[in-house]
């Protein structure tokens, strides 16, 4: 029977919150509520190409697909039951101030999400048709609004404006519909700009429909303007309090000059962009500014977050290589607070590299982390990047500051509660058992969607016509078809490795019983191709769960797969970039599901989705081409896309409480402290002399927490003899113990081992010693830097601030210990 990695976990390190920090309270919802699948309605957007990305070792050319198909997308309503209150969050939320008397700061944050043609106090509007205050509730003038298509730059609303495009009064069939010319002003409060203040506001809206896209205007054989004319564009109008209004800004001019293929290609989607504005002729002066959304046949736009100030830095980071998002368990619920934040999962005792992205103007930087002494308790450092090393335990988020001069400083924390170092995502239930969840690259806040083909099926999955879908898609005809098999995610090279022994994959619709699909793990080779399958595993039809609202969960056990094919009773390693990909989807009509995918809101998010098609072209099959979903395109632009797969990963570690060991003549029975997150998987002996291979045991014992050694009596006195004790862990590299038996050793009733073991793990110093309380830290000239007490014979130190150097170790047992930083 294959262990799980449940079954190989330590129970005293499970929750890594209770090592040194109180366990946070847990609340759950009273009614339990599972993913809902709405649809929502979009407009279709025909007549669109892509070229895949194509990462694929088949040299023979591939058709491109016809990107005319994803006509609208699913939404989830909340599937979260999992709460956590806790007072040691220590994100840093960063909010709007309300306007005074002669400022503007504007993030429309104050609205009550209910009252309909809203705007924040002091601002006003001009409208240019009466009638559309009554029409969809007054959308078709500046309001504010929760957007489902873009997320706001600050906090969760921002102003909106629709086109006004109502049904044709004289059309009997109620299928036409007119386009209704639309100049209407958002007026910002009087408020005055001080001294190098410039006008500060993101604007969401796509660029390529700026443009009259009408019969006439453009060509659509050719992808060439015909009568190159603008639809609606939004202007930005400046006047001193009480006099003329003069223009400042017109976006359609950033535009104007691009060709219709580049805009369809690269600037169809909806995307927040910054501006910033001079406004030197009115400093010391009371002036207001004005939005104004003027023309027809004009697509949707939003404003959020208009200021009158410096210029800020933006700024931003990504977290290390190989970190998780907590994600989802068997029933698509969450873990997080009341506020939504939910946590990070990051490899321990390894370096780890927090990467700026900060604008390019800044010219220091200044990082606020967690101490790895001190969860919550934060050090400083002015580096670009911030590298670390932190022990198997719960920590504050990072927050980074960029500085520049004439700037304002620019602050991001990423918006969750903590990242965990080491273990995995398992938290205690409802009913007090343990509950695994499954790790992602995407942030599970993000909502699920599918996208539904011209078939009224799903484009990302398997139903009856599936493969008229993707042969249509890829302009195949005859004989010729195309037809999706797999769907993956790309999860990037790790600092440390990881083990995986369960993979899930979550979809809508249904699966007859003796379906089965096989998730598999491939490594990706450095040139970005698929390398070799490292693991393996089936669900069937009969095992998927299947939880409300048509929402399926199918779950993988997962094995690693030896060179040589076979499958091994044991977790998989990963310590590369990876594919996890679900094949199976053309299952002879078997499944009539889609894949739920999430779409990231910000682009430096690391996108994994591919899709795997299968063709027969001229009569020659060619399987398994991979496409990123980024070639293909739906209502609102690029598919930027991870599938909803995630894994049950651990991190896992392992390190002996010592490195040597002195036993006299007597032997004995003695234990070794053991360090791991997973029980110890195999203790081995190598005998330096080979003469008496039986003189030593090596047990595990305490649920893998303590290596116990059994030592013979030596029958020479004058004699020694020596081995080195091995011990593997799951996932991690060996450690080893020297053991030397000698007569002129010290009693093993007095000193079962007297080695302390010094070991720099990245930029952390671990010290274990059974003798000694405190330690302190000498630089190469003599000096003390650092002094600290021992916690039970272990204590892990961060000398990130440290310079590298030589550095000296003194305990207090009178030991000495030299290391190089």
């Amino acid at each position: 029977m294959k262990k799980t990695l449940l079954s190989l976990l330590v129970g005293a390190t499970v929750i890594p919150m209770a090592a040194q920090v109180p366990l946070p309270e847990v609340q759950f919802d009273a009614q339990k509520s599972r993913a809902k699948v709405q649809q929502m309605k979009q407009p279709v957007v025909k007549g669109c190409y892509a070229v895949p990305q194509l990462r694929s070792v088949n040299a023979q050319r591939l058709p491109q697909p016809l990107l005319k198909e994803a006509k609208a997308r699913w939404n989830p309503s909340s599937r979260s039951t999992h709460q956590i209150h806790s007072q040691l969050s220590r994100s840093t939320v960063y909010s709007t101030p309300k306007n005074t008397a002669g400022m503007l700061n504007e993030g429309f944050e104050t609205w009550d999400g209910v009252t309909a043609d809203w705007l924040p106090e002091g601002w006003t509007e001009k409208i240019s048709n009466p009638d559309f205050i009554k029409m969809e509730e007054g959308r078709f003038t500046w309001h504010t609004c929760y957007p489902s298509s873009v997320a706001p730059t600050e906090g969760r609303s921002c102003a909106a404006i629709y086109y006004a495009q109502v049904p044709d009064p004289n059309d009997s069939t109620k299928k036409k519909h007119l386009d209704l010319p639309q100049d209407e002003w958002l007026i910002s409060p009087v408020f005055t700009p001080q001294d190098g203040d410039r006008l500060l506001f993101d604007l969401g809206y796509a660029p390529l429909f700026l443009f009259n896209l009408n019969p006439g205007y453009v060509d659509f054989g050719t992808f060439e303007f015909i009568n190159r004319q603008p639809s609606t564009t939004l202007k930005v109008m400046v006047r001193p309090e009480g006099g003329e209004w003069e223009e400042l800004f017109d976006v359609y001019d950033e535009w104007k000059d691009l060709s219709l293929q580049e805009l369809f290609n690269q600037y169809m989607e909806t995307a927040f962009r910054s501006y910033n504005l001079p406004l030197d002729r009115f400093m010391g002066k009371k002036v207001q500014v004005a939005f104004r959304f003027v023309g027809q046949y004009g697509n949707t736009m939003y404003l959020d977050a208009v200021k009158c100030g410096k210029n800020s830095l933006y700024t931003d980071y990504r977290w290390p290589a190989g970190s998780f998002y907590w994600a989802y368990d068997d029933n698509l619920n969450t873990l997080h607070d009341p506020t939504g934040r939910s946590f990070m999962l990051v490899a321990p005792y390894t370096d780890l590299t927090w990467t700026n992205l900060s604008d390019e103007a800044a010219t220091h930087f200044t990082w606020q982390y967690a101490d790895p002494s001190s969860p919550w308790s934060y050090l400083t450092t002015e580096s670009k990047d911030l590298t670390m090393s932190y022990p198997f335990n719960a920590y504050a988020i990072p927050v980074l500051t960029s500085h520049a001069d004439g700037y304002a400083n620019g602050t991001y924390a990423w918006d969750g509660m903590s990242f965990q170092a080491g273990g995995t995502g398992i938290y205690p239930g409802p009913d007090g058992q343990m509950v695994f969840y499954g790790m992602s690259r995407f942030d599970p806040r993000e909502p699920l969607l599918m996208v539904p083909d011209v078939n009224d099926g799903p484009l990302f999955g398997h139903h009856k016509k599936s493969r008229d879908t993707w042969s249509n898609l890829f302009r195949l005809e005859g004989e010729d078809w195309g037809e999706l098999q797999a769907v993956g995610n790309i999860f990037e090279a790790p600092a440390a490795p990881y083990l995986v022994d369960r993979v899930r994959m979550y979809g809508l619709g249904e699966v007859q019983d003796d379906a089965e699909l096989i998730a598999r793990i491939y490594r990706i080779t450095p040139d970005g191709k698929m390398g070799d399958e490292i693991g393996r595993g089936t669900c069937k039809g009969k095992d998927v769960l299947k939880l409300n609202d048509n929402i399926l969960n199918f779950g993988f056990s997962m094995s690693r797969l030896s060179a040589d094919g076979q499958l091994l009773n044991e977790p998989v390693v990963v310590d590369s970039e990876v594919m996890v990909l679900v094949d199976g989807l053309m299952a002879n009509n078997k499944v009539n599901f889609g894949v739920l995918h999430a779409e990231p809101k910000t682009l430096n998010h690391f996108i994994g989705g591919y899709v795997f098609v299968n063709f027969q072209i001229g009569g020659q099959q060619i399987q398994m081409n991979p496409y990123p979903t980024s070639s293909f395109y739906g209502s609102n632009g690029p598919l930027f896309a991870d599938f909803a797969i995630t894994m049950d990963a651990v991190y896992n570690w392992l390190f002996a409480g010592a490195e040597s060991v002195d036993v006299s003549a007597e032997g004995g029975v003695f234990s070794i402290p053991v360090s791991t997150y997973l029980s110890v998987w195999e203790v081995s002996i190598k005998d330096d002399t080979a003469l008496d291979k039986e003189w030593i045991k090596a047990t595990v014992e305490d649920n893998g927490q303590t290596l116990q050694l059994r030592v013979d009596e030596l029958q020479n006195d004058n004699s020694e003899r020596s081995c080195s004790v091995i011990i593997k862990g799951w996932g991690t590299a060996n450690d080893t113990i020297r053991v030397k038996q000698s007569g002129s050793a010290v009693g093993i009733e007095q000193q079962a081992y007297q080695q302390d073991k010094v070991v720099m793990r990245g930029t952390l110093l671990q010290l274990q010693s059974n003798t000694a309380h405190q330690a302190t830290l000498y630089d190469a000239s003599g000096r003390q830097v650092m002094q600290w007490t021992l916690q039970n014979g272990h204590s892990v130190v961060s000398l990130q601030v440290l310079p590298k150097g030589i550095y000296v170790v003194r305990l207090d047992n009178g030991a000495n210990h030299r290391i190089l930083r």
